[in-house]
């Protein structure tokens, strides 16, 4: 099939295929979700017909928008216009059709659709979210939310694509993480472990992720890799474990537990049932359950910590929300 399309002012396959590309090397998308979204290497299953729909819807949108900035309106008329404006396009773009496709597009973005499916704590998902939102607002108050931005898109593209893999097999594995046991036997164990290594593998960029928003917070902002290339992720924990707000995301965090699995070594005692750890300053031995119960606290950190990202752009949509409802209140003196 010819490649080339003869529509006016629309882009072809090959065209949209660079542009793609461009796009995720540009932006770096934080792709490890673990809601189950994976980041393709591949383009070659894209559907090139409603990319082109969307290059065609937003195109429109532009158009519209620049001839009601040229309008000679009153401010908030034009406000309410824009809205309006938006409105449609957001309902267009996901086939939402309430009055207010924000609201409703907020409502399922919401990243605490995903934690109540895994974390059955509410008191624990409040504390480990409210710390998150508490972190984003102080980055906000300084102004400088864009900055987390530049820091997630320094991340390099190997990465994202590492981390998006890891997010593909964690999922499949978090049922079995999460299940409650009655008996835990040395096979149970032998399992925990070999998916704790995965898990670790994966939260360790979600730590360097946090001493990012930790150091954009005390105004020595770092890129993504000089953090990570340079500081070991046991001393990041240990510095986050030192500022309260951050404590309370990794406190249960132990570091001489991923050096003892990762790095130096581990038995497993089938008589007493305990996990011996050894690490090069530190000896010490957990039973089967504190050690499935450890597991658990650490795939949670990971759950919510990986959508910080969906938290920043959920809040937002929540920001603007708000600010829409005070702009669709109607000046009659102004009409």
């Amino acid at each position: 099939m010819d490649e080339k399309n003869e529509s006016v002012g629309m882009p072809s396959d090959k065209e949209i295929k660079k542009f793609l590309r461009d796009f995720i090397k540009e932006f770096k998308p934080f792709a490890a979700k673990l809601a189950g979204e994976n980041m393709p290497l591949s383009f070659k299953k894209v559907d090139f017909h409603s990319i082109k729909n969307f290059i065609d819807m937003a195109l429109d949108f532009n158009k519209q928008q620049t001839e009601l900035t040229n309008q000679n309106l009153p401010e908030q008329i034009k406000l309410q216009k824009q809205v309006q404006l938006a409105d449609d396009f957001v309902g267009s773009l996901f086939g939402l059709m309430s009055d207010n496709p924000a609201l409703e597009l907020m409502q399922i973005i919401n990243p605490k659709n995903i934690y109540e499916k895994i974390i059955h704590d509410p008191e624990y998902r409040s504390r480990i979210r409210g710390a998150i939102h508490q972190i984003l607002y102080s980055i906000d108050r300084m102004g400088k939310l864009e900055q987390v931005t530049d820091f997630i898109k320094s991340m390099r593209l190997e990465d994202v694509f590492a981390m998006s893999q890891s997010s593909t097999r964690i999922n499949k594995i978090i049922p079995f993480i999460m299940k409650n046991r009655k008996r835990i036997t040395k096979t149970i164990i032998e399992q925990y472990v070999d998916y704790y290594k995965e898990i670790s593998g994966f939260i360790e960029p979600l730590i360097v992720l946090l001493y990012g928003m930790h150091q954009i917070i005390q105004n020595r902002y770092k890129v993504y890799t000089e953090i990570k290339e340079k500081i070991a992720v046991g001393n990041l924990v240990n510095q986050l474990k030192k500022d309260q707000l951050f404590n309370v995301i990794v406190e249960k965090y132990d570091p001489h537990i991923r050096n003892s699995i990762i790095h130096v070594g581990y038995h497993i005692d089938p008589l007493t049932r305990r996990i011996e750890l050894i690490d090069k300053e530190k000896k010490f031995a957990l039973t089967y359950s504190e050690f499935v119960k450890y597991v658990q606290e650490i795939t949670k950190i990971a759950i919510i910590v990986c959508h910080f990202e969906g938290e920043l752009n959920f809040l937002k949509l929540w920001g603007y929300v708000e600010k829409r409802k005070g702009i669709l209140v109607i000046d009659k003196t102004q009409l």
